[in-house]
Formats: structure tokens, sequence, C-alpha cells
């Protein structure tokens, strides 16, 4: 897998901790379209107690800005990848 630069140290940290307690971020395919979504959960996935967690789509990096719809579009291969690798986040 191909690593990509992120707009930002705080975004890459985001993505790099994907799936794990506290906030992240990953790439998702919603309806043919890619998109990022921050994802905040109580807890790690293989912790014994109900992990809950909530979503939303973000189109600008929450920390310095960036158009990651943009950010998508010049690098889509490599997000599409991920995408892909982080579906299971998402069950």
């Amino acid at each position: 897998m191909k690593t990509l630069q992120y707009c930002c140290s705080i975004f890459d940290w985001y993505v790099m901790d994907a799936g794990t307690k506290g906030i992240t971020a990953f790439p998702v395919e919603i309806d043919g379209a890619y998109h990022f979504i921050l994802q905040a959960r109580s807890n790690d996935p293989d912790a014994q107690e109900k992990i809950y967690h909530l979503e939303s789509v973000i189109h600008f990096c929450p920390s310095c800005g960036c158009n990651l719809d943009e950010f998508i579009e010049k690098h889509k291969d490599a997000v599409i990848e991920l995408a892909e690798k982080h579906k299971r986040l998402l069950e």
C-alpha cells in the first residue's frame, strides 16, 4: 500500500489510528463516491464491553481545514485502496 502524505500531522494521526478508541478518520465509498468520515469510538475493538461509536462524513480536515474532496481526487487510487482496507470498521 502506498503511504499517503496527508495535509497535516494531526489528520495523519487520525487516519493511522482508524478503528481504535477515540477520534479517527478514514475514507469510505458511499454510492460510488469516496469521502472521509470522522469516527469516534468508546473503546478498542478487542474490548469486552459493547463498543459505541458515531460517524460523520467530513469534507474538510478538522485540524487545518484542507479540502478533503480535492485530496481524494489527487490521490484516488491510494484512497480507494485504503477505503477497502477499512470497510470492516463500518460493521
